[in-house]
């Protein structure tokens, strides 16, 4: 056999090694890509100086496990989480309610997937807890392309990628945010971002490709609650200053928390993760410049507690005296509704 021979036989054999990787992979290669795509049209088509974007975010949940987000875009608005599917040659069916959706290549093969609008359900519900926001503050966002088609109508809330920035548009009706309160967001979103190592976002990473069979890539396919193994709760606090801020949900002295990431010390509530407040400071200036905190959800109508409040049975904060909108008799409520119900009688029952 000669030297020429052989050479083909190697190029050959190298091709179809290649080809094998490639459409092992294509769903993950095609979705790196496309989140790329995705992340560039936001930024190019829409206007900077009202929607702030934010690819790739990870965050921590209070169950100590991790939720990545393809894209977050805030704005007076609203705040947008984009979940990105963006796929090469397949056909996709699913509906609104159904928990698993199922994509068609060619030669009929199939692979069926989580439903990505209860994935971003629980996007939201994370990002809700971190910015102490009420759910109705978001607009969830799932986005095709990369070829991947509907059989049949798209469901509410599902677009492509060229229906992107002018679906945002569309929504961008009603503010709920005041345009200050912008900024101040994605820099709580950052804050968050920093209570995760390296090593952990590498092992959720891992996790999810591990899970799910495709070859690492910047970001994976889907988002899966990862084994509890590695923990994303927030450093252990440092004991409160006498110049520690109240927590604005729990009315209790914060503590000054550092990331184990590195980066500047923030206060935080002490009775994390019940509640998520978080108070983003200048590391030169800890007990002088304390920037305003996130925007929060308004609770129902809250009395002044009196010196006789009894403790919530859950929290054990002072509760507060509520009345009820439609009238009707008085009534103790926990101060951190909606993520606390309970509530006591003024006979104390």
């Amino acid at each position: 056999m000669t030297f020429f021979a052989i050479a083909a036989i190697v190029f050959a054999l190298t091709m179809i090694l290649i080809y094998v990787l490639v459409m092992r992979n294509r769903r993950s290669l095609a979705g790196w890509a496309g989140e790329k795509l995705v992340s560039r049209k936001l930024k190019k088509e829409l206007d900077p100086a009202a929607y702030s974007v934010l690819p790739n975010v990870m965050l921590p949940t209070s169950g100590s496990s991790i939720t990545q987000i393809d894209h977050v875009v805030v704005s007076q608005w609203g705040i947008f989480v984009i979940e990105a599917k963006v796929w090469t040659g397949c056909y996709i069916y699913g509906t609104k309610d159904e928990p698993r959706w199922t994509a068609i290549y060619s030669f009929k093969h199939k692979y069926t997937f989580q439903n990505p609008i209860r994935q971003n359900y629980r996007h939201i519900a994370t990002l809700s807890e971190c910015l102490g926001l009420p759910e109705e503050y978001f607009h969830s966002v799932v986005v095709f392309g990369g070829g991947a088609t509907f059989k049949k109508d798209m469901p509410p809330g599902v677009v492509y990628i060229r229906q992107l920035p002018d679906y945002i548009r569309k929504l961008s009706q009603t503010p709920v945010l005041r345009t200050e309160q912008v900024p101040e967001i994605v820099d709580t979103i950052l804050a968050w971002q920093t209570t995760l190592t390296p090593e952990q976002k590498a092992a959720h990473v891992e996790n999810l490709h591990r899970r799910h069979g495709t070859h690492p890539t910047p970001t994976p396919a889907e988002d899966t609650t990862p084994q509890p193994a590695p923990e994303a709760t927030p450093p252990p606090p440092a004991t409160a200053t006498p110049t520690a801020p109240l927590c604005p949900k729990c009315g209790v002295p914060m503590v000054l928390r550092t990331p184990k990431a590195g980066g500047a010390p923030f206060w935080g509530c002490p009775n994390y993760p019940r509640c998520h407040a978080i108070l983003k400071m200048d590391a030169k200036t800890a007990e002088d410049n304390l920037p305003h905190p996130a925007p929060e959800a308004a609770p129902p109508p809250l009395a002044t507690a009196t010196p006789t409040a009894p403790l919530c049975p859950n929290c054990g904060v002072p509760m507060v005296l509520r009345t009820p909108k439609a009238g009707g008799i008085p009534f103790w409520g926990c101060p951190n509704y909606p993520r606390c119900h309970a509530m006591i009688d003024l006979d104390g029952q």
